[in-house]
């Protein structure tokens, strides 16, 4: 695909030309950069609250494997107390890690609180609580907390909370506030002991704000479709399938816009490939996450 070039390329202004025409250039050319200015903001802030929503649903994903998979590589491990006795707390501490699943270089510390066992456990439980310290993945910080509920044993059925912030430092730098509320019910793997071949289904939603300079720039809610939900495979780096409804509602120097963007993720196979339409349009092939803006074939 191809990015759009936003902006206009400008011609210098001829300083023997007569003072009318001059103002009347000058006039046009203040009107193309506002118009060109405008467009690549709200073009940056679309393809930011995308990448907002896509990176809130992959720590979910993450978290939720983190929260209940002791395995995974260049991640440290351990126990206080023993991780067979309840209630415990699970530390998980990323130095400089980087793999194909992180989408991104992280740095910091999970801590997964255990307040019982969920085998054990009733509906309506809090089992688990996940906290950052100090947590980063790249230039992102990320703080919050993530609460897992037990729905119900069979089928296994968990009610997951999380609310985060997302800063990116630095002059135009960015703080996303989101919250997501999902359902994640087992569909494979529950009859072994092994967690690697475990299979969710999630639905539910998100919602998020994004503050730049001090002010609102987009907001946005995500809707996983409750007839196509997502499918997440624990042995699998990204969702393989199930379609997301974002909605982006953009405000770039008091001009408001809304897009309504699909995320499908596609026919059940494990790649970071999705199609993405957006305003009804023609759906194109995305890598996740998203390094352009793709409105563009």
């Amino acid at each position: 695909m191809k990015t759009r070039a936003f902006g206009a390329n400008l011609l210098p202004l001829l300083a023997l030309m007569m003072l009318f025409a001059t103002v009347t250039i000058v006039a046009c050319r203040k009107t193309e950069t506002t118009a060109a200015r405008t467009n690549s903001e709200s073009g940056t802030q679309s393809i930011n609250s995308t990448n907002f929503a896509y990176v809130n649903s992959d720590l979910d994903d993450k978290d939720f494997d983190d929260a209940f998979s002791d395995s995974g590589d260049c991640k440290t491990v351990t126990f206080d107390t023993s991780k067979d006795v309840y209630p415990h707390t699970k530390t998980i501490t990323y130095n400089n890690c980087f793999s194909e699943c992180k989408d991104g270089v992280l740095n910091g510390t999970k801590v997964v609180y255990n307040y019982v066992n969920p085998d054990s456990a009733h509906a309506g439980d809090l089992i688990k609580e996940v906290t950052y310290q100090d947590f980063t993945i790249d230039s992102v910080k990320v703080s919050g907390d993530v609460k897992v509920y037990l729905v119900s044993n069979d089928p296994y059925t968990l009610h997951v909370v999380a609310t985060r912030t997302l800063v990116i430092s630095g002059k135009d730098g960015v703080t996303e506030t989101v919250k997501t509320d999902h359902i994640r019910t087992l569909t494979s793997g529950g009859n072994t002991e092994d967690r690697s071949d475990d299979v969710y289904s999630v639905t539910g939603t998100s919602s998020g704000h994004e503050i730049l300079h001090g002010g609102q720039v987009a907001k946005y809610s995500v809707m996983i479709d409750p007839n196509d939900p997502v499918i997440k495979a624990a042995d699998c780096c990204w969702r393989s399938s199930g379609t997301e409804t974002v909605t982006i509602d953009l405000n770039s120097r008091g001009t408001k816009s809304t897009l309504t963007e699909v995320l499908d993720y596609g026919d059940g196979t494990c790649d970071n490939q999705a199609t993405l339409s957006i305003n009804g349009g023609e759906a194109q092939t995305v890598t996740l996450p998203l390094r352009f803006w793709p409105l563009n074939p």
